[in-house]
């Protein structure tokens, strides 16, 4: 058979290649990347594992409760409960403190992002993970701002490693005093 073919015909067939493997070994070869029971995965999240326990440092995380008491009107839940806290280590970079004057006085809003790994919130919070609304008292150490309770308002997966997700980034802000959004088991 030659290389090129160039008959004006243009039909286009892909020739069968004989192969002895069964239909699992095709479609699951022992080389492929979806595998959540590889040991690469395993060994890959106790490296991140590892890696918040040696740069981070120890937080409380204060899980919201679901009591579906959620004012449609105000988008807020007046009275707010919390489960009871769980101490993971996580890496933060708080940026530097900034007082700001406003209408109503002043005010210290201070946001920042919090990495945690996922296995470990998967262990100890299930599958609900972290939420809007939950709270982390973290030691932030500002003389200049009091603040160690920040309230969870985005939390999202990173760090894919064949198709699993090592870590758990969420955008935290301070609560100011707002003793309405304070957990009372602190």
């Amino acid at each position: 058979m030659s290389i090129y073919n160039f008959d004006k015909s243009q039909q286009f067939t892909s020739l069968p290649i004989s192969d002895f493997r069964s239909d699992n070994e095709k479609t699951n070869p022992l080389g492929s990347l979806y595998d959540h029971s590889s040991p690469d995965i395993a060994q890959a999240e106790a490296y991140a594992l590892e890696n918040l326990r040696i740069s981070g440092a120890w937080v409380t995380v204060i899980p919201r409760t679901e009591d579906n008491k959620f004012d449609k009107t105000w988008n807020e839940d007046s009275d707010p409960t919390y489960y009871t806290g769980f101490d993971f280590k996580a890496f933060f970079a708080p940026p530097a403190p900034e007082i700001t004057l406003t209408k109503f006085g002043i005010d210290g809003a201070n946001k920042f992002e919090i990495i945690f790994s996922r296995s470990e919130l998967l262990g100890s919070l299930g599958e609900r993970l972290l939420r809007n609304g939950d709270v982390i008292i973290i030691p932030h150490n500002s003389l200049v701002l009091k603040a160690n309770r920040f309230k969870v308002l985005h939390s999202q997966d990173s760090g894919n490693y064949k198709y699993r997700w090592m870590y758990i980034n969420c955008t935290v802000e301070n609560m100011n005093k707002d003793e309405s959004l304070a957990p009372r088991n602190t």
